[in-house]
């Protein structure tokens, strides 16, 4: 596995990962809140196809979030098809990835 070793090298990388999605999406609704209060932005690192499955969301729910938020879904549909860079950060020094929805 691969380390990032500077941040300017993590800059970079991210730029080449979300440049062509901005570019190509649908920017998010900034005034769409989900059946549960969320915004687009709060779904980054989140999977909005997985919304009914892990977070209980009824099937319109996830719908409208998909076309509601389609940068930040697209983004994480192409992070899980390539292989992230990984730091030597802990995820506790991240703030932790996991939250309830």
């Amino acid at each position: 596995m691969r380390f990032v070793k500077t941040v300017s090298e993590a800059l970079r990388l991210l730029l080449l990962l979300l440049l062509p999605l901005a570019l190509s999406q649908q920017p998010d609704n900034p005034s769409f809140s989900d059946e549960k209060g969320f915004a687009c932005t709060e779904w980054a690192g989140f999977d909005c196809s997985a919304a009914m499955d892990q977070y209980s969301y009824s099937a319109a729910g996830q719908a409208a979030l998909l076309q509601n938020c389609q940068t930040t879904c697209s983004w994480w549909e192409t992070a899980a098809q390539t292989e992230a860079p990984t730091t030597t950060a802990d995820e506790g020094e991240l703030g932790g990835s996991e939250r309830e929805r």
